[in-house]
C-alpha cells in the first residue's frame, strides 16, 4: 500500500544551493589563507637568506624607454647608470635592465612577481604607461557597485592571483622583441680586408686575430686611425657593438672619410635603426646594398648629406629597386630643405611599396613641411592604417602635436625650411586630427588603468619592503598623473621633463631624441644622471657592505 512505502525526505533546492555556497566560500577562504601563508613564508625565506655582502640589485622595469630603443646596445639608461656607479664602486652594485618594447603597465604587473622572486632587488626603478593607450581597457570610469566591490576585494590574494592569471592570458607574445646586432665572423671581415689596397694597414693588424693568433690590443692615445678601426671591428665579432661604435667614431675623427670605419658603423646602424631586424643577417661587404644603406643613414644623421646621397646611390647601383634608397633620399632631401626632391624620391618609394607605413609617415612629414596640411593628414592617416594602429604611430602623432611650435610662422623662419615650413593653419588641422585619433585610443581609460596597475604594483612591493622610484618620461605624457600617484602613495618621484627642457635649450633635437621620439644615447645618459642623484640621496647607489 502507498502508506507502507518509505517516505523519502527531499532537501529543498534553495538549501542545496546554500550548502554549495558555504562550501565554496570555505574553499576560497582556505585558498586565501594558503596564499597569504605561502607568500609570508616565501618572503621571509627569500629575504632572510640573502647574504649581507651580496651585490646591491637595482632593478629597472618599463617599456622601450627602459630597454633603450633609439640607442646602441649598452647605451640605455640602465647601462649608463651601471657605468656611472661602477666608476665609484667597481664591484658590489648590479643594475638589471628588464625593459621590453611595447610593454604596458598591465603586462608589467603580470610579470612583476616573477621579476621580484628572481632578482630580489634592493630598489625598483619604474617607468611605465606610454603603451597603455594602445590596449583595450575595461571602462575604468564606472562608479557604484563595481567600484565598491573592486576596492573591497582588491586586497584579497585570491583576487590578485586570478587577475594575474587573466592578464597573462592576454599579454601580447610579441612584446619581447630583441633587435640585437648579429656578431660578425672574423673571416667575414678578413675577406673584406683582402679587397682593397687602402685596407692594407688594418689588415696587418686584424689578420693575426682572424687566424686565431690572439686578440687585438686596445688602442691608446696617439695610435693611428687604423688601430681604432681594427679594434672596433674586433669588438663587433665579440658582440660588443656599443663599444665598437665608440672606437669607430674615434677613427672617423682621425680620418673623417675612412670607408672601413663607415662600413663598421653602417653595419651597426642597420640594426640600431631597425632597417634590418635581428632575425636577418646583413652581409658585410662592398657588394651589399644593405650595408651601403646603413652607411648612408649614418652619414645622414651625422649631417653629411652629400656623403649620404653618395652612399644611397651606391646602394641603388647594386640593387636598383631597393626600398631604403628612395626612402632614405627623401629624408635626406627634406633635411636639406629641398621638399620637391624629397617628394620625388618619396613617390618612387611609394611606387615600390605603397602599403608601407613608414613611407606614408615620411610623406606626411614632407607635405607638412611644404605647407600641405590636408594632404599631410591624409598621409598620416594612411600610415596609421597600414601599421594596423601600431603603438609607435600613435606615439608619433601625439608627440608631433605636443611638440608643435608655439608660433609656427615665426619659429620656422629660423629653420632650414623657412620658405616651406608648416604654418599655423596646418598645425591647427593636424591638431584637430590628432585630438580625434587619440580620443579613439581610449586615452582617459588607459590613464586610469595605469594608476590601477601602479597601485597593485605598489602593494606588491610594499608587502616585500622594496622601495620604488617612479619616474616621468622625458616629455609630458602622464607626467601629472604619475606625480600625483607618487605623492598619494608616498613614493619617490623623479621628474625628467624639466631636465630635458633645460638640456634642449643648448642642443639640437636630433642629439637628444631620435626621429620616432625615443632617446639617443645622450638622451638616455641624461635620464641616468638624473636618477643617480636620487639614488645617491637615498644611499642606494653603493654596495650593501662597503668593501
Amino acid at each position: 500500500m502507498p502508506g507502507d512505502a518509505t517516505i523519502k525526505k527531499r532537501i529543498p533546492a534553495w538549501r542545496k544551493l546554500l550548502y554549495v555556497g558555504v562550501v565554496f566560500c570555505l574553499f576560497l577562504s582556505f585558498v586565501e589563507i594558503a596564499l597569504r601563508l605561502h607568500g609570508l613564508i616565501a618572503l621571509k625565506t627569500t629575504r632572510g637568506n640573502l647574504p649581507a655582502d651580496r651585490d646591491r640589485v637595482i632593478l629597472c622595469l618599463g617599456d622601450s624607454f627602459t630597454y633603450g630603443i633609439g640607442a646602441g646596445a649598452g647605451e640605455s639608461y640602465p647601462a649608463h647608470l651601471q657605468r656611472m656607479i661602477s666608476q665609484v664602486h667597481p664591484e658590489g652594485v648590479r643594475v638589471v635592465n628588464l625593459g621590453h618594447p611595447y610593454m604596458d603597465s598591465t603586462s608589467l604587473l603580470a610579470a612583476l612577481p616573477d621579476y621580484l622572486d628572481r632578482w630580489n632587488p634592493d630598489v625598483v626603478l619604474l617607468l611605465a604607461g606610454y603603451n597603455n593607450r594602445f590596449r583595450k581597457h575595461a571602462d575604468a570610469n564606472k562608479k557604484g557597485a563595481r567600484a565598491f566591490l573592486k576596492k573591497m576585494f582588491g586586497s584579497l590574494k585570491i583576487y590578485q592571483f586570478a587577475r594575474i592569471i587573466w592578464i597573462n592570458l592576454n599579454v601580447d607574445p610579441n612584446s619581447r622583441i630583441d633587435p640585437n646586432v648579429p656578431a660578425l665572423e672574423a673571416k667575414e671581415i678578413a675577406g673584406v680586408l683582402e679587397n682593397r689596397e687602402e685596407f692594407a694597414k688594418v689588415k696587418k693588424i686584424f689578420e693575426p686575430y682572424a687566424m686565431g693568433q690572439g686578440e687585438i690590443a686596445e688602442p691608446a692615445d696617439g695610435d693611428p686611425a687604423q688601430q681604432y678601426i681594427a679594434y672596433g671591428l674586433f669588438l663587433i665579432t665579440k658582440s660588443r657593438t656599443a663599444l665598437a661604435e665608440e672606437y669607430l667614431h674615434t677613427a672617423l675623427k682621425l680620418a673623417p672619410d675612412n670607408l672601413l670605419a663607415t662600413m663598421g658603423i653602417g653595419y651597426i646602424y642597420l640594426y640600431r635603426n631597425e632597417l634590418v631586424m635581428g632575425f636577418r643577417k646583413a652581409r658585410f661587404d662592398l657588394d651589399s646594398s644593405w650595408l651601403y644603406a646603413g652607411m648612408a643613414y649614418y652619414r645622414m644623421d651625422a649631417g653629411d648629406y652629400e656623403g649620404a646621397i653618395r652612399f644611397f646611390e651606391e646602394s641603388r647601383r647594386i640593387e636598383p629597386y631597393f626600398l631604403p634608397v628612395p626612402h632614405g633620399l627623401a629624408m635626406t632631401y627634406l633635411k636639406m630643405g629641398r621638399p620637391d626632391d624629397a617628394l620625388f624620391q618619396l613617390l618612387a618609394a611609394e611606387a615600390l611599396e605603397p602599403w608601407n607605413a613608414e613611407i606614408q609617415w615620411t610623406k606626411g612629414e614632407i607635405l607638412l613641411a611644404a605647407g600641405e596640411g590636408q594632404k599631410a593628414v591624409e598621409a598620416f592617416e594612411l600610415s596609421l592604417d597600414y601599421s594596423h594602429r601600431h603603438p609607435g604611430h600613435y606615439a608619433r602623432i601625439a608627440r608631433a602635436w605636443v611638440e608643435r611650435p608655439e608660433n609656427p610662422d615665426r619659429d620656422f623662419q629660423e629653420t632650414v625650411t623657412a620658405s616651406i615650413g608648416p604654418r599655423s593653419a596646418d598645425w591647427q588641422l593636424l591638431g584637430r586630427w590628432t585630438k580625434n585619433i587619440l580620443a579613439k585610443s581610449d586615452e582617459g581609460r588607459a590613464a586610469l588603468n595605469l594608476i590601477e596597475d601602479l597601485d597593485d604594483m605598489a602593494d606588491i612591493m610594499e608587502e616585500r619592503e622594496i622601495p620604488i622610484i617612479l619616474m616621468s618620461y622625458p616629455d609630458t605624457f602622464y607626467r601629472n598623473r604619475l606625480a600625483d600617484f607618487a605623492r598619494r602613495r608616498g613614493i619617490v618621484f623623479v621628474d625628467h621633463t624639466p631636465v630635458f627642457k633645460e638640456i634642449m635649450r643648448n642642443h639640437q633635437r636630433g642629439e637628444i631624441f631620435r626621429r620616432d621620439g625615443h632617446c639617443t644615447a645622450k638622451g638616455y645618459k641624461v635620464m641616468a644622471d638624473n636618477l643617480l642623484q636620487t639614488l645617491d640621496e637615498m644611499e642606494l647607489s653603493g654596495p650593501r657592505v662597503s668593501p
